[in-house]
């Protein structure tokens, strides 16, 4: 079976972290040294809210991450008829919202904000694509549209930023990749479809308020928490602080984030076989098995990389923005406790993800989500600096969580 070759899987998860790794760390390097820091900082910005444009599926990527893997397995029929739904339902709201997004971008003369808009919604699809890919055991597809989509993000934007110094056209160079592999990943997966299901291959004639699967939901509010938890320091300093510091803020928060990426990418290559295993009823040996290999592997990746940060962070900073943008010891120190407690508690929360289990992810979520914003607005009542903002704010509540589920969470 195509889920037995999770070595395989590790090393093609490998090469997609590999390209992701190289375009995280060029971007910053390439916005800066093209156009200036600020510009780097209106970047991250637009992300970060543009990031909520990824909640317009309603969890139909993630309800399809894991019921159609099942679904093929168990049922070819019951595949394809949800397949269908998946796929009419979340073409349908992303084609409304591309339609909203060119109109606002065009009322208000803001086409870095309609590229990268419309880049995020196309990747939408381009992500419900390769999950249909792996589902009929291609996961080696999975991949390698994502290296594919890496590669072509860094050419046209190396290429455009040799040009001109314009964050626009960097913006349509974004939207440009997403475009082209957006058009590959849907020809492809209609092809296999087709080919591998013949006549069974019927775009059904359903009702646009039927599409949205019952179950998608409960995905979906993890997936809305996972969201503002991942962009909720650039959001809150966007308003907070200077544009400068903001570019500060955003460039540490790429680094540590790297060690939160290297744990992504083991959730990426062993969690399939633990959905694969979980969805054939094996035996619980098996699964715990991989299950403190996961583990295991994560809290080596988070000591690792807290030890590289520690030592060589100050000399990767400078030389990989040129020194344009100050290096912030404190703020490095913080962000890299809260990177190693993010790496312990998303381990945890993508293993009840990959069996099904969304209803601790969502309190975890939930619980950081609101004590964050109860230290931001204690922090700013009581106009404390920068670090005291950032340890009360966005350390305090990861680490009260990571406590109480070390006390109380069943083993």
């Amino acid at each position: 079976m195509a889920f037995d070759k999770y070595k395989q899987y590790v090393f093609l998860s490998s090469a997609a972290l590999f390209s992701g790794l190289i375009v995280q760390i060029s971007l910053p390097y390439v916005i800066t040294a093209s156009i200036n820091a600020e510009a780097y900082s209106s970047w991250i910005f637009y992300f970060s809210y543009l990031a909520f444009l990824n909640l317009i599926d309603l969890g139909t990527i993630q309800w399809s991450q894991y019921n159609l893997l099942k679904l093929h397995v168990a049922d070819k029929k019951k595949f394809i008829s949800a397949q269908n739904k998946s796929q009419i339902f979340l073409k349908s709201i992303t084609y409304l919202f591309i339609l909203i997004t060119c109109i606002f971008a065009y009322v208000n003369q803001d086409f870095i904000l309609g590229f990268l808009g419309l880049g995020i919604l196309l990747n939408n699809i381009t992500r419900y694509n390769i999950v249909v890919l792996r589902s009929m055991e291609k996961v080696e597809y999975y991949f390698s549209y994502i290296i594919l989509l890496n590669i072509l993000i860094l050419v046209f934007i190396f290429y455009l930023s040799n040009k001109v110094e314009n964050l626009i056209l960097i913006s349509g160079a974004y939207f440009l990749a997403q475009f082209i592999i957006f058009s590959l990943s849907e020809i492809h997966k209609s092809r296999l479809l087709k080919n591998k299901f013949n006549d069974s291959y019927i775009n059904e004639k359903t009702s646009f308020t039927s599409l949205a699967h019952k179950g998608s939901i409960r995905f979906w509010k993890v997936h809305i928490m996972q969201i503002v938890n991942q962009n909720i320091i650039i959001l809150s300093m966007g308003v907070i602080v200077a544009p400068i510091q903001l570019a500060t803020i955003g460039a540490i928060r790429t680094m540590t984030n790297l060690g939160i990426t290297f744990s992504e990418a083991v959730s990426k290559a062993l969690l399939p076989r633990v959905t694969y295993l979980d969805s054939n009823r094996e035996s619980a040996i098996k699964i715990n098995k991989f299950k403190n290999l996961y583990i295991l592997i994560n809290i080596l990746i988070a000591s690792l990389y807290t030890i590289f940060l520690y030592f060589l962070g100050n000399l990767l900073f400078d030389v990989w923005l040129n020194g344009k943008i100050q290096y912030d010891l404190n703020i490095m120190l913080l962000l890299i406790v809260r990177m190693v407690l993010m790496v312990l508690t998303n381990s945890i929360q993508n293993y009840k993800f990959a069996t099904g289990e969304t209803d601790m992810i969502y309190f975890m979520e939930t619980f950081i989500i609101v004590f964050t914003l109860i230290g931001i607005a204690v922090s700013l009542s009581l106009s404390l600096d920068i670090y005291w903002l950032i340890f009360i704010s966005f350390i305090i509540p990861h680490l009260s969580y990571f406590s109480y589920i070390s006390m109380f969470s069943k083993k």
